[in-house]
């Protein structure tokens, strides 16, 4: 298959497909994208239009565009070089001859390119990435269950977890005929202790299991509870494995796959080039 080579007519797909993409995985807060003559950034206050001249972009609600002439966009992609020689700062344009595409950022996609490290707040990414974010945060399997979700929780989840498997290894087939049984024996004994646990049917899943599974199914059930106690709007993924990666790889695809591949130009912006 031939690589397709970037031309004016890809510059509206890439820019939705770029801001999809930082919108998706909560790296759009602080970032905009220039290209074809016109400056996307990100709106502080979603729905409400900053000063200047630009206009909210169609589908959008924390997208705002307006035109830049190059003198502007020289002036936005630019940064203070030291010259030895006159001993003074010289501000000098990264951006490429060429105008392809340009970017700037510095909150969560600065992290990302920069320091090899995502570190985003969940109520920020998009619902299909916090769909994806959950999943692999429940994902016994994964490594991004250690990795990204926050110590606190964590901590706090293996600690309740390892006691109710206390509580739930007295559970004896041959004593009590059924989960429910033994369930209202503990109700009997100790009704506090009951109280704590997880709704009754995550019990009789977890009753059913043992070891590993078992944990582990409660430990999905503690984090759920976390996540529906508002717990979402407060909760911060940190991870420099294997999230990262995926998260880096899938932004530099899109570049590729329109022929093109960027360059770090200076501390706040990236430029593209052709492949």
């Amino acid at each position: 298959m031939a690589e397709h080579v970037f031309t004016p007519e890809d510059i509206p797909a890439m820019v939705r497909e770029l801001i999809d993409y930082c919108k998706k995985w909560g790296l759009w807060r602080d970032a905009s994208v220039c290209a074809g003559g016109r400056r996307y950034s990100h709106m502080y206050e979603p729905g409400q239009a900053p000063s200047g001249t630009g206009w909210p972009m169609e589908g959008y609600d924390d997208v705002w565009v307006e035109d830049l002439p190059n003198e502007d966009r020289e002036w936005l992609l630019s940064s203070p070089i030291y010259d030895s020689h006159t001993g003074s700062y010289e501000f000098v344009s990264f951006c490429n001859p060429e105008r392809l595409l340009d970017m700037t950022y510095e909150g969560p996609l600065y992290d990302l390119v920069r320091q090899t490290w995502y570190r985003v707040e969940l109520d920020e990414l998009s619902p299909e990435g916090r769909e994806e974010i959950m999943k692999l945060l429940l994902d016994r399997s994964s490594q991004i269950r250690c990795e990204a979700l926050d110590m606190e929780i964590r901590e706090e989840a293996m600690s309740v977890v390892k006691k109710l498997m206390k509580r739930l290894e007295g559970w004896d087939p041959e004593e009590f005929d059924t989960c429910e049984d033994y369930l209202e024996f503990m109700e009997r004994e100790d009704p506090i202790c009951v109280g704590e646990l997880p709704p009754r049917a995550v019990l009789k899943e977890a009753l059913e299991l043992s070891g590993d599974a078992r944990e582990d199914a409660l430990f999905k059930e503690f984090v759920k509870t976390k996540m529906s106690e508002n717990y979402v709007y407060g909760l911060t993924i940190v991870d420099c494995g294997e999230l990262e990666s995926r998260v880096y790889e899938g932004f530099t695809d899109i570049f590729q796959r329109y022929g093109l591949t960027y360059e770090l130009s200076t501390g706040t912006t990236l430029t593209a080039y052709w492949l």
